[in-house]
């Protein structure tokens, strides 16, 4: 399972890469859940995931088309602000989503869905306090475009160490569901 695990949150990663072009130019999370089957549970799991990256890979889109050369550092400060808004906003709806899959009935599934809620709201976390700095930086267009660099960095450093931290996570029963859902084979194929 950890091959999954830190690719769903290496694609996150590319939330923050999308940063470095807009600098151009100018409680328990399983408490009370409900216990469901392995395959039940990646199934609902990776097509919340499935539907974040998405999510993800349109705000990037639109981000990059909507940006353009002429623009003023200010209208570049709104408009990653209002995408850092919308990811935290997309990765709040994969915490609930991944909440709502519930606890897989396998040894050591309630470990296992804790990690990956935990490490989803860590990736939430680092975004939202990327955005938070995003207020904060520099007006200057050279002092901006590396300010917006580095806040890509930072993030891509935050989501690496959380993809990091799911290493040791395998489960035996869940890594099967996992091999043999074809949503999941698509994420850890790179696919949508």
């Amino acid at each position: 399972m950890n091959a999954w695990a830190r690719k769903m949150v290496a694609v996150a990663a590319v939330a923050g890469l999308v940063l470095v072009g807009c600098g151009k130019g100018a409680g328990s999370a399983t408490g009370g859940a409900t216990t469901v089957s392995a395959t039940a549970y990646v199934a609902k799991l990776c097509g919340g995931f499935t539907g974040w990256q998405k999510a993800v890979q349109t705000r990037a889109s639109n981000l990059s088309k909507n940006l353009s050369p002429t623009d003023t550092v200010q209208e570049r400060k709104t408009a990653l602000a209002d995408y850092l808004d919308g990811l935290v906003a997309d990765t709040d709806d994969l915490i609930q989503a991944t909440t709502a899959a519930g606890i897989p009935d396998v040894s050591g599934g309630e470990a296992a869905a804790h990690r990956l809620t935990s490490a989803f709201q860590a990736v939430k976390t680092a975004l939202q306090k990327a955005r938070d700095k995003v207020d904060t930086l520099p007006t200057h267009v050279t002092a901006f475009q590396t300010a917006t660099e580095q806040l890509a960095n930072d993030i891509t450093d935050s989501l690496t160490r959380i993809g990091n931290s799911l290493n040791s996570l395998s489960q035996g029963d869940l890594d099967k569901a996992f091999s043999a859902n074809p949503t999941c084979q698509k994420i850890s194929t790179g696919g949508a």
